[in-house]
């Protein structure tokens, strides 16, 4: 009270202005603390987003060397099958080859068998004439011997 009495008492504007300032502190922290709980919260969903975008740049990354993979496998793949169908050519030309050699070779055995056979008929031809000959030659023999033999022969006479 006696502050009161000799005016040293702390005016009423004062204390209102202190009391405004008060207020403006806990508005000032009010706004301060909803900021920083905003920031946190964009702190939040930027990293949130940059782990989405992380994750999505993985997995393009994955399907990228999985779709790479795939390609090499599969160019194997035709390599495989390329040389596969070169080698089967290969063999077929070979097998193709081989059917002309051996059909050659059998047109010339064909042509040197019948020369042979031509030959051996004629060597049997020429032994058959030659035993025919020389049959014709025994037979011509005998009969000359034959008649030499009945004219050789006394006659009889009958009935003179």
């Amino acid at each position: 009270a006696k502050a009161k009495e000799d005016g040293a008492e702390t005016p009423p504007w004062y204390d209102q202005l202190s009391m405004a300032e008060d207020r403006e502190l806990e508005k000032d922290e009010h706004q301060k603390k909803v900021e920083e709980a905003e920031a946190a919260k964009e702190r939040r969903r930027s990293a949130w987003q940059q782990e989405m975008q992380k994750q999505a740049e993985d997995e393009r990354a994955r399907r990228e060397v999985e779709r790479a993979q795939r390609e090499v496998a599969a160019e194997a793949e035709r390599l495989r099958i390329l040389e596969k169908l070169r080698k089967e050519r290969e063999e077929e030309n070979k097998r193709l080859r081989e059917v002309a050699a051996m059909d050659r070779e059998a047109e010339v055995a064909g042509r040197l068998n019948a020369v042979w056979r031509q030959r051996e008929l004629v060597a049997r031809r020429q032994i058959e004439e030659e035993e025919m000959a020389a049959r014709l030659e025994e037979e011509e023999r005998l009969q000359a011997k034959l008649e030499e033999e009945l004219a050789n022969r006394p006659r009889i006479a009958f009935g003179v």
